[in-house]
């Protein structure tokens, strides 16, 4: 399960600039990700960010 959280940038986190954010991700997850949507909702029964990805598994 994947989260989003406000952080510090750390050693091991790759950085990548979308539409003005800075979004940091760490460079074990990022070497297994094939795709992030981050998406906001406002709707009175579903309101705040999701986070859906595609996880390649290196089985």
């Amino acid at each position: 399960m994947l989260s989003i959280a406000l952080d510090e940038q750390k050693e091991d986190d790759e950085a990548v600039e979308v539409a003005g954010f800075k979004v940091l991700i760490d460079n074990d997850l990022a070497s297994n990700l094939t795709s992030v949507d981050i998406d906001y909702s406002n709707k009175w029964y579903s309101k705040g960010f999701t986070v859906e990805s595609n996880i390649s598994s290196s089985c």
